[in-house]
């Protein structure tokens, strides 16, 4: 990760002993039930160990395909784990699928069913399946006989993130995969604000209305409140805040900052306007642009490259991510 950001040496000091969440180990060759022996021990996301992952898709007809990414996860953490949509980027060759017009859902086995209870228990090991809608033209590409196009999951938990890959099967699960590197999502202090794991959806109106809702978690690690006031509207109709946004090089106006919860199906939902976070408050947040809509179709497919910038003093940090990838770096 490249790093070229404002902010202050103590700052960055402060904060980086705290945030080096772990350093990448090198992917590994997996395949279904088959712990490592003797050898270097599984790496964890977050404090989950993804023991192993099998993979699966099918058209059953009237217009309905889908593909299942199941992951067997222990929980290491002394706390429970809570997974929800934003959790799971998964690919099919190269469109993203998981977003909020291809979102199916998440279940855990219980023992003898699936049920929708996305929590493991300290401790607990149990398996946690991704279930998302396809298009036609990916499913053909992703079970065709020669160079079939590969499935690809990235799991992003506790400000880190490890992405698998693998090849689907006709009518059967696959269940082997390559695992990469653990990655760290968690991005510099400025001014004692930490920001971590982005991850962008869609949404669409039936107005119709089309915008790019932005998710990301903020920590006050200060021991005092922090101010994130709306200071109005622009000319040019941007919201003045703590946050600029770019799409493909070009200024976008935003949206204000939310703070968000979850539905009952584990998606985001809004809650109401973030304008302060308590000494040392988590909380989960949404920034947002609007679209065309060529715009809006494309971004799971060519994609679109966003740049978000947070300042807070006289500090600042830029992430960038892709829209088809679902991947953000500090730049």
């Amino acid at each position: 990760m490249f790093i070229s950001c404002k902010i202050s040496r103590r700052s960055f000091l402060k904060v980086s002993g705290c945030l080096m969440l772990g350093s990448a180990v090198s992917g590994l060759l997996c395949g279904a039930g088959d712990p490592a022996e003797g050898g270097a021990a599984v790496p964890t996301v977050g404090g989950l160990r993804v023991n192993y992952i099998r993979a699966f898709a099918k058209d059953y007809g009237n217009n309905f395909r889908q593909m299942e990414i199941h992951l067997n996860i222990e929980n290491t953490n002394s706390s429970a784990a809570y997974f929800n949509q934003e959790n799971f980027v998964p690919l099919l060759g190269n469109s993203r699928y998981g977003g909020e017009r291809t979102f199916s859902g998440l279940n855990k086995w219980n023992g003898s069913r699936y049920v929708q209870d996305v929590q493991l228990k300290a401790g607990e090991t149990q398996t946690i399946s991704c279930i998302c809608k396809l298009q036609p033209e990916d499913l053909s590409a992703g079970l065709r006989a020669v160079d079939p196009a590969p499935w690809s999951l990235t799991l992003l938990y506790g400000g880190q993130r490890q992405t698998f890959t693998g090849y689907l099967l006709p009518d059967r699960y696959s269940t082997e995969y390559t695992a990469g590197p653990v990655e760290s999502t968690v991005l510099p202090s400025v001014g004692g604000i930490v920001l971590s794991g982005f991850w962008s959806s869609d949404f669409l109106t039936q107005i119709p209305s089309y915008s790019l809702p932005i998710y990301f978690t903020m920590q006050n690690s200060n021991d005092t409140a922090a101010q994130l006031p709306f200071r109005g509207v622009a000319e040019n109709g941007d919201v003045l805040d703590n946050f600029t946004i770019r799409m493909d090089g070009q200024p976008r106006n935003h949206y204000r900052l939310y703070a968000c919860t979850h539905t009952s199906r584990f998606t985001p939902e809004e809650k109401g306007t973030l304008e302060t976070l308590q000494p040392q408050e988590i909380c989960f947040a949404e920034n947002r642009i609007s679209l065309t809509k060529d715009e809006y179709s494309t971004l799971y497919t060519t994609g679109h490259t966003l740049e978000i910038t947070f300042s807070y003093g006289d500090e600042s940090v830029t992430v960038r991510g892709n829209t088809r990838t679902g991947i953000f770096e500090a730049i």
